[in-house]
């Protein structure tokens, strides 16, 4: 089980990874980022055991690493690259208590904006994406979105287990057609499945909204909160099948304050699930808003 975040909304700002001697590397994370990457470490270092030092400060872990192949050392920077894109989420500050251990971790792949050179607010490569696909009418965008999301896998922090893997997606209304979470999901289950990664003849559950919703972006998050947790008590959404003693990791585009994804979370769990993991397209700059 690895620790919480550091806070809400993690990005890997700091790090050391350079030669120290002959034919050795030192290798230097916040701790987080340390448990991270221990986490990770038979796919990054295959058949290696790294020992890991905690500094002085407690801040910090740190290990030395020898004989490392040139493959070792470009997967080493890979996983320093992505997290210094990725945001690790963890329990929002307005989360009402009942919701808390609901979703087990959480990541976006990106926030949605960032400043350029000039220090002016630009788009983020995945904020333009899902603007184009959703804003744009550039639907032949989103092929590339499952490809980051697919890769962004393996990076999610592995926090609960259970006896099969399944990808879901926020609740959408019967009706509603061209969701993008929707058809992320059906690509990237097809892609997983080419992995091997599901055991499961169909490994996406599909929620299923049968009664009414407000409109979220309008809302207030402590409204939102009191609207999902409505909508859940009420019985209004039905699973295409069940979640009992799964995995099942949730997408979606857009996280915000984390009231959709967290309430869905728990409704989950009521429903069996052993673990909830979220993957996000992008991590808004703001927690209560789009922007």
């Amino acid at each position: 089980m690895i620790s919480l975040p550091p806070s809400s909304r993690s990005q890997l700002s700091w790090h050391k990874f350079e030669p120290s001697g002959v034919d050795t590397w030192k290798l230097v994370f916040p701790t987080y980022y340390a448990e991270l990457f221990q986490d990770q470490t038979t796919s990054i270092l295959p058949d290696r055991h790294v020992h890991w030092r905690r500094s002085s400060t407690g801040k910090q872990k740190f290990a030395y690493l020898t004989g490392l192949s040139e493959d070792d050392i470009s997967r080493i920077r890979c996983f320093v690259s992505d997290y210094q894109d990725h945001v690790v989420l963890s329990t929002p500050k307005c989360l009402p208590s009942h919701l808390r251990g609901a979703a087990d971790s959480c990541l976006a792949l990106a926030f949605n904006f960032c400043r350029d050179a000039q220090q002016n607010i630009v788009h983020t490569p995945v904020g333009a994406q899902v603007y184009g696909v959703k804003y744009g009418g550039q639907p032949h965008l989103i092929p590339d979105l499952v490809d980051r999301l697919a890769a962004a896998f393996a990076r999610v922090p592995l926090n609960g287990y259970g006896r099969e893997y399944v990808l879901s997606y926020i609740p959408i209304s019967a009706s509603k057609t061209n969701d993008l979470p929707e058809q992320l999901v059906t690509q990237l289950s097809v892609q997983l499945a080419e992995r091997s990664f599901f055991r499961k003849a169909d490994s996406v559950v599909r929620p299923t909204l049968n009664g009414s919703k407000p409109a979220f972006k309008d809302l207030p998050v402590n409204r939102k909160f009191e609207e999902w947790g409505r909508i859940y008590h009420e019985d209004s959404v039905t699973l295409s099948q069940s979640v009992e003693d799964c995995v099942v990791y949730v997408i979606d585009d857009l996280y915000q304050s984390g009231a959709t994804l967290w309430s869905y979370a728990r409704f989950l769990k009521d429903m069996g699930a052993s673990a909830v993991r979220g993957l996000v397209c992008e991590k808004s700059w703001s927690d209560g808003d789009n922007r």
